[in-house]
């Protein structure tokens, strides 16, 4: 497991109060400057190994059970999980009736649920520790239904304007990219590119690393 969180005053006595409730996981403590925009923030990750919950397996059922416990303990001190799930989150609409569509990074399946189907999206998203937004009006939909949206929810809108910058139609970023733009799935898998290349976006400004966190 890795965690991460931005460097803080508190980030010496976190540390302290995670491990002094886990002493038995052994952890590596490193901190990467990213450059986000004109400022520079300093990452402190932690990784664990999963082998050392298997130790903690007697006070709870279960290895898997003690890592929920540790990262929900975690999650309270202000880390986060490092991202390696990461999905695309994007709409459609046919008429009046609204989809929601869900692709996984580096997966070519695309999932579509409708309105009706809407819890089943909500049970699928917990696999996800990222979730890429361009249309911040889907951020507005799901927080009724799925509040938790918010602590993975990667909208890059908000993080465009962040760094100063507006956000571009996805039409005149095809055109920029070369990138054929014929269907909502099309729409996808640019955005998904942009992930990688952010050259159309904001002139000599990047978007901040999808990864870091929130």
């Amino acid at each position: 497991m890795i965690l991460q969180k931005i460097y803080d005053e508190n980030i010496d006595s976190d540390v302290k109060s995670l491990f002094e409730a886990w002493p038995e996981i052994s952890h590596e403590i490193t901190v990467k400057s990213v450059k986000v925009g004109d400022d520079t923030i300093n990452i402190v990750y932690i990784k664990t190994k999963d082998e050392d919950f298997e130790k903690a397996v007697g006070v709870f059922e279960t290895k898997e059970e003690a890592m929920g416990a540790f990262r929900s303990f975690a999650y309270e001190l202000g880390f986060e999980e490092y991202p390696k799930n990461i999905a695309i989150l994007h709409s459609d609409f046919d008429g009046d009736k609204l989809f929601l569509l869900l692709k996984a990074k580096n997966d070519n399946n695309i999932q579509k649920f409708d309105q009706l189907s809407v819890e089943k999206l909500t049970k699928e998203l917990p696999n996800y520790q990222r979730v890429v937004i361009y249309q911040s009006a889907i951020l507005t939909y799901l927080k009724d239904v799925y509040p938790a949206i918010d602590s993975i929810a990667y909208v890059i809108p908000h993080k465009l304007s962040s760094i100063g910058c507006p956000t571009p139609e996805l039409q005149d970023l095809a055109k920029i990219y070369g990138f054929p733009l014929n269907t909502k799935e099309d729409e996808i898998r640019l955005i998904e590119k942009l992930l990688e290349d952010h050259r159309g976006l904001c002139k000599d400004k990047s978007l901040p690393p999808v990864e870091i966190p929130l």
